[in-house]
């Protein structure tokens, strides 16, 4: 009998090491997979302050990996970009005012004020005032009409205003790329590239729109903070009298560090370098900064470099990989995107011990 019951607890410890066996199994099997799904699952969430080109990046993306949009949504620009070209010359109109620009008497600008929908008359008109040198310069110099918000993509709607106007008018990956339609809620654009499973999740950067933001910070696998360079002597759209890039700091602050990213790969846009490449020859940075020298005022490097050393000072992380990005130019937007699959990947791998 004792020998019998040695056997039978022999027995049992050799159950139980099957058992163990199995669970061990079934453990390093559903790391394996975790590692797979790091590697093939990225969720990527696009944070910034209000028109700092984050809708824009995410309609390049899918623009370029889906081959376009469903053509639903190239009808619903028809209207977007109509209304764009109006608003946009009806608020030009506005800092020329403010800054004493005379447009010529001959110009019925009473029929832009009072527009309410792009006619081919009024798109005429519209190409005609731009036309104006004088109005031309006030756009250019727009930052010294305070309390006047208008979009840095105008001259795109002035130019093309006839075209818009047209009956036949359907808008090309172009246009919808240009055209500016407030994002409201939670946008998810979802794409593969390179046998990898994209998803970009964009909520609005308008400061109404940011208590949303709690609702998307499940399983991000990496943050892209989007922020437009020239914004640094510009005012926000919401007050008129905060300075953007000082918000877009505060708010860069408060993502980087938000508990829930500590663990989280963190990427920099410094967007919107082709307008801030033009800005800097009217309005340098020496005129905004004292600690700028004027030696470096037309130097594009070191006036990227000056802004991306603010929000760097503000990282607490331990890499924050910055890229300086033009949302609206595709070529660039599909290289910089293929190194942030590359570092989101190796962070992924970092991750995953592999």
């Amino acid at each position: 009998k004792k020998v019998h019951t040695m056997g039978a607890l022999v027995c049992s410890s050799e159950g139980k090491g099957d058992v163990d066996s199995v669970r061990s199994k079934q453990i390093e099997k559903s790391l394996k997979d975790d590692r797979k799904s790091l590697l093939s699952d990225v969720k990527l969430l696009l944070l910034g302050s209000g028109d700092s080109g984050k809708s824009t990046f995410a309609k390049q993306m899918r623009i370029v990996h889906k081959k376009g949009l469903p053509i639903t949504e190239y009808a619903k620009f028809q209207g977007v970009l109509r209304e764009n070209c109006v608003s946009s010359m009806i608020a030009l109109l506005g800092i020329c005012e403010a800054l004493n620009v005379t447009i010529p008497a001959h110009f019925d600008l009473d029929s832009i004020r009072e527009a309410t929908e792009l006619t081919p008359e009024l798109a005429k008109l519209i190409q005609d005032v731009w036309n104006e040198p004088g109005v031309q310069d006030a756009f250019a110099n727009r930052g010294s009409a305070n309390n006047i918000q208008i979009l840095s993509s105008a001259p795109y709607f002035f130019t093309n205003a006839e075209r818009f106007a047209a009956e036949s008018f359907r808008p090309t990956d172009q246009d919808v790329t240009m055209a500016k339609l407030r994002t409201t809620g939670i946008v998810e654009t979802t794409f593969t590239m390179s046998n990898i499973n994209f998803t970009l999740v964009d909520v609005g950067g308008q400061r109404c729109e940011r208590r949303k933001w709690l609702h998307c910070f499940d399983a991000v696998t990496a943050v892209i903070y989007l922020a437009a360079l020239d914004e640094y002597n510009m005012t926000l759209e919401e007050d008129n009298s905060t300075n953007r890039l000082d918000e877009s700091l505060r708010l860069f602050t408060d993502v980087v560090g938000s508990p829930w990213f500590a663990e989280n790969t963190c990427i920099l846009f410094l967007n919107k370098e082709d307008l801030f490449a033009e800005k800097i020859k009217r309005d340098p940075l020496n005129k905004v900064f004292d600690d700028f020298s004027e030696a470096d005022s037309k130097d594009l490097q070191k006036s990227i470099a000056y802004i991306q050393a603010k929000y760097e000072a503000c990282y607490v992380g331990n890499r924050l990989y910055s890229f300086t990005t033009c949302a609206v130019d595709s070529k660039n937007c599909e290289k910089v995107f293929a190194s942030v699959r590359d570092a989101v990947l190796q962070k992924n791998m970092d991750l995953g011990g592999m």
